[in-house]
């Protein structure tokens, strides 16, 4: 859907993988119109590299990473490719054995938005979210090992939430939402995994909570949420 809008004169990004990426590479690339995303196989991303000349490579590694990281040798001694910069997502039982190629991010498993923003945003001009972001003051319950709280939002926008509160589970783990947007009878449910966390310890300005993505928000529903957002941001500006 997005090969129609991109040109010829966009940066490229290079995604390789020996399967399906991680969702947070599809979710954080897939939606940037302004870059043209290429995949491939380890075996044929030598070849591609050199035809395409990427602005980034990004890597993601099976366990183990094997053959895998023979490319990344490859594309380290070829002069074509020796200089576009490299990006390696790992688990962290091969994090010794990815770091001795000297990328120029290395990230590990879970694999979290924020982290991929930050290294690629090194590379290529992406914005900080796929959604604006509005502060509201939502309510919304989420379950986490079975047992169940509520909290308020600080912020949300189409790809995730901020929620406050003292229950902050660590990184990388799912949680159940459920929330009603104002106007809608209807509940959005979804999958949302902790992305980053803030413990305020009592700092002014500061506030415990955890900064949740949304995994499985179905498309009328982030549609909804996006139209909501919307909406409010420009009474906000009127």
């Amino acid at each position: 859907m997005f090969a129609n809008l991109w040109r010829r004169s966009d940066p490229s990004v290079l995604i390789v993988s020996a399967e399906p990426p991680d969702p947070a590479l599809d979710g954080a690339l897939l939606r940037q119109v302004d870059v043209r995303l290429l995949t491939s196989f380890p075996a044929e991303g030598l070849a591609i590299a050199r035809r395409e000349r990427p602005k980034l490579i990004i890597e993601d590694l099976p366990e183990p990473a094997g053959e895998a990281l023979q490319l990344c040798r490859d594309l380290r001694s070829d002069p074509a490719t020796r200089s576009i910069p490299l990006i390696l997502v790992i688990s962290a039982e091969g994090h010794a054995a990815a770091s001795e190629l000297r990328p120029e991010a290395l990230l590990e498993r879970p694999l979290g938005r924020d982290d991929l923003f930050r290294a690629v945003r090194r590379f290529l001009p992406l914005p900080e979210r796929r959604g604006r972001r509005l502060l509201t003051n939502l309510r919304f319950a989420f379950r986490v090992g079975g047992e169940q709280f509520q909290a308020f939002s600080r912020d949300i926008s189409s790809s995730g939430a901020f929620l406050k509160t003292d229950r902050i589970p660590p990184l990388g783990t799912a949680v159940e939402l459920c929330f009603h947007l104002p106007g809608s009878w209807a509940e959005v449910r979804c999958q949302g995994v902790v992305r980053n966390t803030s413990r305020g310890d009592g700092h002014a300005g500061y506030v415990n909570g955890i900064g949740l993505e949304f995994r499985d928000l179905g498309e009328c529903e982030r549609e909804q949420l996006e139209a909501f957002v919307e909406r409010q941001l420009r009474r906000g500006r009127g």
